[in-house]
């Protein structure tokens, strides 16, 4: 019922204008009529939960369709964090204020909070940083986030009132990344993603990925234009293709042609024992996406995900098979209890 539900809430705010060329470049991509691959995003979006965007992303358009159900859904997605996820707990990870507080061990970076900032503690917090992010205590995906380079500031009090009147709610120290990191692209924070589960007090990798930015863009995620590529969790090393949102494949990035394929995440075991640490301070929060950049002071952590988005791309493995198997294999006996079917 509750799927069924979902669907239909689904299919009634949909953009079907945007559906429709959903529909025709993937078809393009195919060499398929149109209306054809309309309804089998239809029909996948019945039988798997999958979104016209999923559909596009995980190239369900050509993938084997055996493998299709080995790729999990925002449907899907919500019966994991539904069953391994507290919801008492969720402040922890959906206030940036909270988390900063939470996991400051980790964070490694001067902020301020915004409600009660003086214009004299916020001169202060500029002298002794070139550079600062403002940020809403709780949108996601990079929204709503500003970059102020503190040399080019004209007029500071306008900065100051335009913060304290606008929807912020901290202000942090900006993060210089590690050189290897910035030499991939320098315009924003590189992050790299742990998809980590807890399950009977060990915490478990589904994947790790760095997800970068592009097109002049300051942050990397995907949704604001970036792209994605795959790391072995053992070697740190970026061992697949990057994808980006078109589904435009890259060894180099192509704002500054440095490798991608084939490059090595420094100090990457510090950021595995990290992440690890981290997720034993809210443990009733098992199923986290943490993301991490490697910066000029070591691994900081950014933020953790209590309902991380899982945009897989076929390329990242030969099998092109989707991350449901190795989380159905993490969980064992707690499988069941998720609720998803068919696999």
């Amino acid at each position: 019922m509750m799927k069924k539900f979902f669907i239909l809430n689904a299919i009634k705010n949909m953009d079907k204008k945007a559906l429709i060329e959903t529909a025709k470049k993937s078809a393009k991509e195919a060499g398929k009529f149109w209306p054809f691959v309309l309804l089998d995003i239809i029909w996948c979006g019945l039988k798997y939960g999958t979104g016209y965007i999923e559909y596009w992303v995980f190239k369900f358009y050509k993938i084997p369709k055996k493998m299709r159900k080995t790729y999990y859904s925002r449907g899907n997605n919500n019966k994991i964090v539904r069953a391994l996820n507290n919801p008492e707990y969720n402040e922890y990870f959906d206030s940036k204020i909270l988390f900063n507080k939470t996991f400051a061990k980790y964070v490694k970076r001067e902020w301020l909070e915004t409600e009660n900032l003086s214009f004299e503690d916020f001169q202060a917090f500029c002298s002794r940083h070139d550079y600062f992010v403002a940020k809403p205590n709780k949108d996601t995906c990079g929204k709503g986030v500003e970059k102020y380079i503190v040399s080019e500031i004209e007029d500071i009090k306008s900065v100051y009132d335009h913060i304290k009147s606008g929807d912020f709610g901290l202000i942090e120290e900006g993060i210089h990344q590690h050189p290897d990191i910035n030499a991939i692209y320098p315009g924003a924070v590189n992050t790299i993603r742990f998809l980590m589960i807890k399950k009977d007090g060990v915490n478990h990798i589904v994947f790790v990925a760095i997800r970068m930015g592009h097109n002049g863009m300051c942050v990397d995620n995907f949704d604001n234009g970036g792209m994605s590529a795959q790391i072995n969790e053992k070697t740190g090393e970026i061992y697949t293709v990057a994808v980006d949102g078109e589904n435009k494949i890259y060894t180099h990035h192509p704002y500054t042609g440095t490798p991608i394929t084939g490059a090595f995440i420094p100090m990457f075991d510090e950021c595995l024992k990290m992440v690890d640490d981290a997720c034993n301070i809210v443990p009733e929060i098992r199923y986290v996406g943490w993301d991490v950049t490697v910066s000029d002071k070591g691994p900081q952590l950014i933020e953790g995900n209590r309902y991380p988005g899982c945009l897989l791309y076929p390329e990242f493995n030969e099998k092109q098979e989707g991350y449901l198997p190795i989380i159905k294999e993490i969980l064992g006996d707690e499988w069941e209890k998720v609720g998803i079917k068919g696999l």
